[in-house]
């Protein structure tokens, strides 16, 4: 790790928040070249952010870049191609529940700075987590606990392959039978078939982190990353991708690989151009240029949810306790799908901690709603809202997460059971761009929570073991 160069990149960034501190203080106002402006500073800085933190950790696939990139990809998109193909995309539109609604100039300008915020606030935050952990940069992962039995790992990777087949299978069945949409309003796919779906992933960590040889390491990588391709098919554009991009984080990091900028930009550009060219012909549509990068468009969907909820800003911070209600929804969330207590989505609405997504989409379509669409949510609008439509809150809520990456990718993955703990919430910290904020903290403590689990269930199977040799010696 260069620490020589990490408080030369603080300083740049303190003198980059006084910039743009001093651009939203003076409120400019709405213009076609401002606005331009701002799209570029926010497309500079994130090109600035994925520089500084290559060249303090050498690592393409360190937790940080992924993370910054998938900012861009669900939430910067659609600045970066309005950009550079204004005539072929606009900047922000829903034409697909709301029929081609476009934002106020205010709200333009306030999205833009909100996204320039939390980016650099997050930046800061990685930096200062550089500074705290640099120590253990030099340090190499450490042999994984008993407690993941690698017999159990295969166990859970399988029976989790099976079930995520079987429910891609029903995907695709339902698909050709009653259409794309039906996936998500048909309820077809057995409780059980989803409850194992997710040991897929977990099986493959038990796997990985056990440092198995190589070239069967490389065997269970290619085929995770092949199962989790046919959720492409299926729609599931950002499971799927996610799925991809934590296989190669857990890879690339258990085995030290250092994948070259060259092989990482082939591997995303291929990737999303098979996503697209699936997608269209999914819909019969034309190939085309502006079709095989329609994918890229769709996937910035998640800047609407914060564009959203600044134009309609009075409508979710009427009281303290509805805006930082969203905030909190996961941990209801969670003891929810813990106690059983699965609520439709008509009644979830008016629930004293529901989720934004439920909320704004509700909001937004009533009746698409009810019939099973959404629009979904982004941490950023999460944060924005908590503190009552405040750039402060943005700001200090995306440094304790920029924070928190740098220690989850510096630290924690060096501890005992860290690098179990941090390979099972890489997904949700990928995906807080457009799903919840707390997310990412309540996987955090229900890992360890479930570690805790696994020490108490091996140490009573180790007490019984003992107990039987004991009792056999005895009987001699």
């Amino acid at each position: 790790m260069n620490k020589k160069y990490i408080f030369l990149f603080l300083f740049v960034d303190f003198i980059f928040l006084f910039l743009i501190t001093s651009q939203y203080l003076l409120n400019i106002g709405y213009s076609e070249t401002y606005f331009k402006i701002l799209e570029f500073q926010n497309i500079f800085l994130s090109l600035y952010a994925i520089t500084t933190i290559y060249k303090i950790n050498n690592n393409w696939f360190s937790l940080e870049i992924l993370f910054i990139g998938c900012f861009n990809i669900f939430l910067n998109m659609r600045n970066i191609l309005n950009f550079f193909f204004p005539d072929l995309y606009e900047a922000y539109n829903e034409s697909a529940r709301l029929t081609n609604f476009i934002f106020s100039n205010s709200t333009f300008i306030e999205l833009n700075f909100m996204l320039l915020f939390t980016m650099l606030s997050i930046h800061i935050g990685m930096l200062l987590g550089f500074v705290k952990y640099n120590k253990f940069a030099n340090m190499s992962i450490p042999k994984a606990n008993y407690i993941f039995n690698l017999k159990l790992g295969y166990i859970i990777f399988f029976i989790g392959l099976f079930a995520y087949l079987a429910k891609m299978m029903i995907y695709i069945k339902i698909y050709f039978t009653m259409g794309y949409e039906a996936i998500y309003l048909d309820n077809s796919t057995p409780w059980i078939i989803s409850l194992l779906d997710n040991l897929f992933l977990l099986g493959f960590i038990f796997i990985m982190i056990n440092k198995i040889e190589k070239r069967k390491a490389k065997m269970f990588f290619i085929i995770f990353v092949l199962l989790s391709m046919v959720g492409l098919i299926s729609g599931a554009r950002a499971k799927a991708f996610l799925y991809i991009l934590n296989a190669l984080w857990l890879y690339s990091t258990v085995y030290s690989y250092k994948i070259k900028f060259k092989t990482l930009f082939l591997f995303v550009v291929s990737l999303f151009l098979l996503a697209s060219i699936i997608q269209l012909l999914r819909h019969n549509d034309t190939i085309s240029f502006s079709g095989i990068f329609s994918i890229f468009y769709s996937l910035g969907v998640s800047v609407l949810v914060n564009g959203f909820v600044i134009e309609f800003k009075e409508n979710f911070t009427e009281t303290v306790s509805q805006y930082t209600g969203f905030l909190l929804n996961p941990l209801i969330g969670l003891f929810n799908a813990i106690t059983g207590n699965y609520m439709p989505q008509d009644e979830r609405i008016g629930t004293i901690h529901q989720s934004l997504a439920d909320a704004l989409s509700y909001f937004l379509f009533p009746d698409k709603f009810l019939a099973g669409h959404g629009l979904g949510s982004s941490f950023v609008a999460e944060i924005w809202l908590f503190g009552g439509g405040s750039m402060i809150s943005v700001v200090i809520f995306s440094l304790i997460l920029g924070f928190f990456i740098s220690f989850v990718q510096n630290k924690l993955i060096y501890t005992k059971y860290g690098l179990f703990v941090a390979a099972n919430i890489v997904m949700y910290i990928l995906f807080a761009n457009r799903n919840n904020y707390l997310t990412i903290f309540t996987f955090f403590v229900l890992m360890f929570c479930f570690v805790l689990f696994l020490k108490i269930f091996f140490s009573f199977i180790n007490s019984l073991e003992i107990f039987n040799k004991q009792s056999q010696r005895k009987t001699k």
